[in-house]
């Protein structure tokens, strides 16, 4: 069991590693910012429909 959880907490590990690699060095930085831009449009997009207080409770809770 110990072997497993070893095995998949390596995984994992490497999965992440890779991410930031291929987010930081790999992935182009305009479609790196394509995607930030899309991210902050569609959080600007939640806080109009759902107002700022509603904002507000979302990154308080967090």
């Amino acid at each position: 069991m110990t072997e497993i959880l070893i095995f998949l907490g390596g995984v994992l590990s490497g999965a992440g590693i890779m991410w930031v690699i291929v987010n930081r060095y790999l992935l182009p930085t305009d479609a790196r910012d394509r995607l930030i831009k899309h991210a902050l449009e569609r959080e600007h997009q939640r806080v109009l429909r759902d107002g700022p207080t509603a904002a507000r409770e979302y990154y308080d809770d967090r």
